[in-house]
């Protein structure tokens, strides 16, 4: 369901309000679906549901995000990549989710900005946002920025078929390494 919320200054907002002096008193019209009651509705009823959760959720995606990561890693590693995973800095979010692939040309272990990690001379943005991604799709996932997020609808067989994808995509590229 599509969701969107508008935000600002308390006495900004006031005057989009019905109580607002008319001479004052600012038009607010939404686009398609803004605002719209079943959108607002199952919107606050995920958050909900996400809150109620969390101790089942965030852990549980958390460890596949983790999984993903270090398959990843290992996997292009047996085959000779020099291949880097962020996404699981727990200083940052307890439980991520989030895998970047890197495809390094130096050993490093970490990337610390987003500048490092777009920076040609230390990753391979080419390889990872257009030939990765590609190929992923050749087996069958659609990835963002080298692979993307796991979110609860995810099951250990799909993230298991995955890294199973990844450990295709190494082999065919062995030979051009």
């Amino acid at each position: 369901m599509p969701v969107s919320a508008v935000a600002g200054k308390d006495e900004i907002m006031a005057l989009c309000g019905i109580n607002s002096p008319l001479e004052k008193r600012v038009k607010f019209e939404g686009g398609t679906f803004s605002a719209h009651p079943s959108a607002m509705l199952a919107g606050i009823t995920f958050l909900n549901y996400l809150i109620e959760h969390e101790t089942q959720i965030y852990p549980r995606i958390g460890k596949l995000g983790k999984k993903v990561r270090e398959g990843i890693e290992s996997i292009f590693a047996r085959h000779g990549f020099n291949v880097l995973c962020t996404g699981g800095d727990e200083s940052i979010a307890n439980h991520s989710s989030a895998i970047g692939v890197h495809f390094l040309n130096s050993r490093i272990d970490t990337l610390n900005s987003p500048d490092e990690a777009w920076n040609p001379e230390i990753s391979d943005f080419e390889l990872r946002e257009k030939i990765f991604k590609l190929a992923m799709l050749e087996e069958g996932f659609n990835t963002f920025h080298g692979y993307g997020t796991i979110s609860d609808a995810h099951s250990e067989q799909e993230i298991e078929n995955s890294l199973n994808a990844v450990e295709n995509i190494a082999k065919k590229w062995k030979k051009y390494r």
